[in-house]
């Protein structure tokens, strides 16, 4: 090999431009680094959101309508979001 030879792991780079790109993008909040759901607002009714930011969220409705505006909502793989409702009440004649 001369001395102005490179020898480069164009995979091995890639790879690593990958994985710097995807970092950039959780701290410039393009894609939230942890993909469940987050931020929350109940507009409407009531509800008990339990483990934001982590890979499992529980959304405990404690209302009869619960309306929930939500700043991002995606699931990925490996990750969990449990919606718990109330059961339905039957009316009695």
């Amino acid at each position: 090999m001369a001395i102005n030879e490179v020898d480069v792991d164009l995979d091995a780079v890639g790879a690593e431009i990958k994985r710097f790109a995807d970092g950039a993008k959780g701290v410039l909040g393009l894609v939230p680094a942890g993909a469940n759901p987050l931020a929350p607002n109940v507009v409407g009714g009531s509800a008990n959101i339990t483990g934001l930011g982590t890979s499992s969220v529980i959304v405990t409705q404690t209302s009869p309508r619960t309306v929930i505006d939500w700043r991002s909502f995606n699931i990925s793989a490996g990750e969990i979001t449990r919606f718990v409702t109330r059961p339905c009440h039957a009316r009695r004649r």
